[in-house]
C-alpha cells in the first residue's frame, strides 16, 4: 500500500483487481475517469475510493488473503 493509497484499493489489488486510470476500451458505454478490473468483473466512475468500497463491499473482501 502506499502512503496515498487507501485501505480498500490496496485490498483491491491484493485480490488481483486491476485498480486506477481507466482504460477507455473497459465499459465503453458509462462516464469515469477510474476503474476496478478483474477477468470478470468491471466497474467504472469518477471517484477512484468509492469504486473500491463497492467492490470490497459486493465481493466481500477480507484482510487476509
Amino acid at each position: 500500500m502506499t502512503k496515498t493509497e487507501s485501505k480498500n484499493v490496496s485490498l483491491c489489488r491484493k485480490y488481483g483487481f486491476t485498480v486506477g486510470l481507466r482504460d477507455p476500451k473497459v465499459n465503453p458505454e458509462f462516464d469515469g475517469k477510474y476503474m476496478v478490473v478483474s477477468e470478470d468483473f468491471a466497474i467504472v466512475g469518477n471517484d477512484l475510493e468509492e469504486l473500491a468500497d463497492e467492490t470490497v463491499t459486493h465481493f466481500e473482501l477480507q484482510e487476509t488473503v
